[in-house]
């Protein structure tokens, strides 16, 4: 028998779909067999030391105790995997569904992904800045048109390192830049809608799931992601966008990618245009799964399995693809100013806290619990 492990951010992406024997989290219930790093401090999540020497620690003793036993390891996102492998090789016995670290590293990071695919898809103007050129004066210079801008880390996640610049704020963004990067620069575009779907890549063909619009927050200079909203599946958003997400998915598999991601997307002026890609499960990831559930259709994990073990069959990829998601999801942060108590919990709604019970302390603009709501179409 198999012993089945995640590692990711939260005990929630796995709690909606029953998949998983054993799961370490950066933030969890500490129950049912779950290791959550953050228990008592509400911590922003982070990939440094004292978190990868944790999660090190609890791998090599499961495969320790389990000699004779399967294992497998999941990732949330595979670049914390190849940070173990470094510091651990035997561990590369043990992780499984995971791509070429070379394939890996150009499709998350956003200026090269966007130079790639810019001959197949629209993607937003951009410019390749060190901190220094992203004056705002300049900016306005490079794109006559516009007065707000987006800053971005090539590699960053989660609306992490993603700032919109205007003519009052952009010298406090600029201070907080490293001095030895380059970051990618773009318009930002008025009265845009953001879209994200999960793809599945197997050897010959391409799942497409159902697309969601993005909920956004705009605080502290940065756009950071808070929750999906589903679209209609016929709705000719949705099905312009499942088109060009599935071109998008067969360029990946000619780089010989295999398994999920997700694509970021924006709708503005007309155009639907490619932001960035997401070579891992997506925030909204335990929402679809929630789906999948109620249909019988196998988990997201599963169907990871599938691509790079075998293929999707066509019937199951067509029933995935005209799925309706009947639920939205949403976030909720930390903030010190606020007046709302943290146990002032929405009603009616399918709630997931994480560990929160257990903390007593937290830091300004920490994550604290999500759920998920009936949508109002």
């Amino acid at each position: 028998m198999v012993l089945k492990i995640w590692v990711g951010k939260r005990e929630s992406d796995i709690l909606t779909y029953k998949y998983f024997d054993i799961s370490i989290t950066f933030w969890g219930s500490s129950n049912n067999r779950n290791h959550s790093y953050c228990t008592t401090e509400r911590l922003k999540d982070n990939y440094g030391n004292d978190f990868t020497h944790y999660v090190l620690k609890l791998l090599l003793q499961y495969i320790e105790q389990s000699p004779k036993r399967s294992i497998e390891i999941h990732f949330y996102n595979n670049s914390f995997a190849y940070k173990l492998i470094k510091l651990e090789p035997i561990l590369k016995n043990y992780i499984v569904n995971i791509n070429s670290q070379r394939i890996f590293d150009i499709v998350r990071h956003k200026t090269l992904s966007r130079v790639w695919l810019q001959n197949t898809v629209e993607v937003p103007q951009f410019i390749y800045l060190s901190k220094h050129e992203c004056q705002y004066d300049k900016l306005v210079d490079r794109f006559p048109h516009y007065n707000k801008f987006i800053i971005q880390k090539s590699i960053s996640g989660g609306g992490n390192g993603t700032y919109l610049l205007c003519a009052t704020n952009w010298e406090d963004i600029i201070y907080n830049l490293n001095n030895d990067d380059v970051f990618l620069v773009s318009p930002y575009y008025e009265k845009n809608i953001s879209l994200n779907c999960h793809l599945i890549i197997d050897n010959t063909s391409i799942t497409v799931f159902p697309v969601s619009k993005q909920l956004l927050r705009y605080e502290d200079n940065q756009v950071s992601y808070c929750g999906n909203q589903y679209l209609v599946n016929n709705s000719k958003l949705s099905v312009l966008t499942k088109e060009v997400a599935t071109t998008i998915g067969y360029r990946l598999m000619s780089a010989s990618y295999r398994g999920i991601c997700g694509l970021d997307f924006i709708f503005a002026n007309g155009k639907l245009m490619l932001i960035e890609i997401n070579p891992r499960y997506q925030g909204s990831s335990y929402l679809v799964n929630a789906e999948l559930k109620r249909l019988h259709l196998p988990s997201l994990f599963e169907l990871n399995n599938m691509a790079f073990r075998q293929h999707i069959n066509e019937e199951l990829s067509k029933k995935i693809s005209k799925m309706e998601i009947s639920y939205e999801s949403h976030t909720c942060i930390y903030r010190e100013e606020s007046s709302i108590a943290i146990t002032d919990y929405p009603r009616n709604v399918r709630l997931f806290l994480d560990g929160l019970p257990q903390t007593y302390t937290y830091e300004d603009g920490v994550y604290l619990y999500r759920y998920l709501k009936k949508c109002k179409r």
